[in-house]
């Protein structure tokens, strides 16, 4: 059987993994579940924590083993936490699950970039990524219809279709994805996951340590996931329980609410579509200033965690090595291969983590490569920074 490549697979994953949509699940926690606000936030704060727990020890299988294994486990893992809340009638059984699926969630992060980027070439992600995010838009819209067709009828069966939509996702993996970018290391040559798990760790403080920018990249996301959590787990809710929706043809919450995410989805096709032309004249940069203009006014929806990093992703078609440092050479064998750590980078950065005048000697990549003409205590954080660089 002949397999698509890569470029084409990674298309269809991102329509196929955009099908699954948030709004059938809410009202089905609210109407049938009847989660209470505390137990919605519960819910959400449950999976995050998952996440934060497991990015760096799921990165193991990533770096060390295979990337189509990572994404495998990853996307059955979504896919039957997500069917399985459609099953049960219990709220703490529901919200176990969704730490379930938090932790099937980080196989994924980060393991797809550096998959797409091993096998297509790190000068072509820029663009890959972009595109991706329109097939992500489309299947986003198609999975909505269907999600809602069928949650008219029956709320338990729109969210097992949409586990199903992901452990399809999963099964196509198996049996079409290629990897042939990655090479395993020879087995004198790895060591136990904990302490793969250790050196995964400390090479990612010692980078954020000699880059600030990721320090304070970490500190925006924490404050913002601290103050989007309510909003995100509890607006459907406060809808459903205090606002109500309109009674305009007796249409039910789930296409209301169908229809609310349509007219997002609307505009962020539109706005996809300037960043695509822009990055093509401007380059990334300019992308980078777009992106933080278009979040800085507020959060108008939810949107999902693929939606949200697709765009900034191309922002950093840069391959990074597993030390941190990037490496602009288009060809698959040269320095180590993508790493999934330093692809988990480029989903929250916003711009290139290491300018090319990083690369040259100077300061954190800012000002002159001569020290004279800066005050001591910089001189002293330089050289600090310098000496981490050189042990890497």
């Amino acid at each position: 059987m002949k397999r698509p490549s890569a470029e084409t697979l990674y298309y269809g994953l991102s329509f196929g993994l955009r099908m699954p949509t948030w709004v059938v699940m809410a009202v089905y926690l609210v109407r049938t579940l009847h989660l209470s606000p505390l137990q919605l936030v519960l819910m959400g704060t449950a999976m995050e924590g998952a996440v934060f727990l497991f990015e760096v020890p799921t990165g193991v299988v990533a770096d060390t083993y295979s990337r189509k294994l990572s994404l495998i486990i990853g996307y059955l893992g979504m896919g039957t936490a997500t069917a399985a809340v459609g099953f049960v009638s219990t709220p703490w059984i529901a919200i176990v699950l969704w730490a379930l699926w938090g932790i099937a969630y980080t196989f994924t992060s980060g393991a797809e970039e550096a998959w797409v980027a091993d096998e297509c070439g790190s000068e072509r992600v820029g663009r890959i990524f972009l595109r991706a995010a329109r097939y992500g838009q489309a299947g986003a819209v198609v999975g909505l219809l269907l999600q809602v067709a069928v949650g008219v009828a029956s709320l338990r069966a729109g969210v097992v279709l949409g586990g199903a939509f992901t452990i399809a996702c999963g099964l196509a993996c198996v049996v079409l994805m290629e990897e042939h970018g990655f090479e395993r290391r020879p087995r004198e040559e790895r060591h136990s996951p904990f302490r793969e798990m250790r050196t995964t760790a400390a090479a990612g403080a010692r980078y954020a340590r000699a880059a600030p920018v990721i320090v304070l990249l970490v500190t925006v996301g924490v404050f913002a996931g601290m103050s989007s959590e309510g909003f995100d787990r509890l607006k459907e809710a406060h809808f459903l329980r205090d606002i109500g929706l309109p009674a305009v043809g007796h249409l039910s919450a789930v296409v209301w609410f169908g229809l609310f995410y349509l007219v997002g989805m609307a505009i962020g096709f539109v706005g996809t579509t300037f960043l695509i032309r822009r990055f093509e004249r401007d380059g990334s940069e300019t992308i980078a200033s777009a992106l933080l203009a278009s979040r800085s006014p507020g959060r108008p929806g939810q949107p999902s965690r693929r939606s949200s990093a697709s765009s900034s992703r191309a922002t950093l078609p840069t391959r990074f090595t597993r030390s941190g440092s990037t490496s602009r050479s288009p060809t698959r064998a040269s320095a180590q291969p993508f790493s999934r750590s330093a692809a988990r980078r480029t989903r929250s950065a916003s711009r290139p983590a290491a300018p090319s005048s990083a690369r040259s000697g100077t300061c954190g990549g800012f000002g002159p490569p001569s020290s004279r003409a800066q005050p001591r205590w910089r001189r002293r954080r330089c050289s600090s920074r310098e000496r981490v660089r050189g042990a890497k």
